[in-house]
This record gives C-alpha cells, structure tokens and sequence, in this order.
C-alpha cells in the first residue's frame, strides 16, 4: 500500500481546488466592491465638481451685475461730470458779461458824473456871476435892497452846497416797484439824478 500511495501523482485535494475557487470569488468580491467604491468615489467627484461649477456660475454672474452696476454708475457720473461742466462754462459766460455790463455802467455812471459835475459848477458860476453883477438902481429902498441881497447870496450859497453834495455822493439806483396802472418801464431800474 505504500507503493500505492507512491506512484500516484499528487492528487490536487477537492478542498484545494475549493479554496482557490473560494479566493477566485473573495477576488472578484473585492474587485466588485473596489470597482463599486472608485465609481462611488467618482459620482461624489463629480457631484462636488457640479456644485463648485453652480457656486461659480453663481459668484460669477452676481459679479457681473455688480460690473453692470458699476458701469451704469460710472455712465451717470459722466453724465454729472458733463451737465457740471457745461454748466461751469455757462455760468462762467454769464459771469464775463456781467463783468462787461458792469464796466460798461460804472463808465456811463462815471460820465454821468462827470456831466453833473460839470453842470452844477457852470450853474454855480452862474449864479455867482449873477449876484456879482451889478443890479440896476431902482427906487427901492435900502431895506428891501437888503433883503434881495442877502436872499442871492443863500441862493448861491444853497447851489454850492447842492454842487458838493453831487460830488461827494455816487449816483445810486433805485428800483421803485409800480403799485398799478403799469407802464412801459414797469420792473426797470430808475437812476436817480
């Protein structure tokens, strides 16, 4: 029995051949559960990639209303900018005209001036002329003579006091508001003289 047991080759045990099948198996259990485990691992990849590309979309069309935003503000602070400037320059129009017409009117005052200046200095002489001129003798008497005197000489007197009161005093305008009945000249300023 013992050259039995020798001549036989050795004989794979049914167990042998059970335990590889077995490890087959746990193999393909694994791999299945490995292969399971990547395209698990995979849909959650994909899903947080999904969610980042939404959170992008999101962060990036928020950034381009805030761009539009800015941009409708920047349009409309150039618009500001633009309104300011033209009405800078037409204030500034305004300003050299009023300028001119003030010169313009400082020189008709001062002309103005200068003819009641004038004016009142030949009434002066006038008057003094008058009253220095002998008056004809008439058959009054020395009283009245007198009075006519003395009345000439506050006369001329009074016109060079109202000469040096034109002087001293610049020519004021005066606005004098119509209460009624309006006239062509209503609301324009009045000189005084």
């Amino acid at each position: 029995m013992a050259s039995d047991t020798i001549a036989q080759p050795f004989p794979v045990p049914q167990d042998e051949q059970q335990i590889v099948y077995d490890k087959r198996q746990q193999r393909l259990i694994k791999n299945r559960a490995a292969a399971l485990m990547s395209r698990k691992r995979k849909r959650e990849h994909l899903a947080s990639l999904e969610h980042q590309a939404e959170e992008l979309k999101s962060e990036n069309d928020q950034l381009r209303a805030k761009l539009t935003e800015q941009e409708s503000r920047v349009t409309a602070v150039e618009r500001e900018r633009d309104e300011a400037q033209q009405q800078l320059s037409e204030l500034q129009r305004k300003l050299h005209e009023l300028q001119e017409e003030m010169a313009h009117r400082e020189q008709q005052a001062s002309s103005h001036q200068q003819q009641q200046q004038h004016d009142s200095s030949s009434i002066c002489r006038m008057d003094v002329e008058k009253a220095m001129q002998p008056q004809p003798q008439q058959a009054m008497g020395h009283e009245s003579r007198m009075v006519k005197s003395t009345s000439t000489a506050g006369m001329v007197f009074m016109a060079i006091i109202f000469s040096f009161a034109l002087l001293s005093f610049p020519v004021a305008r005066i606005t004098l508001p119509l209460t009624g009945g309006g006239s062509r000249n209503e609301g324009q300023p009045v000189h005084a003289q």
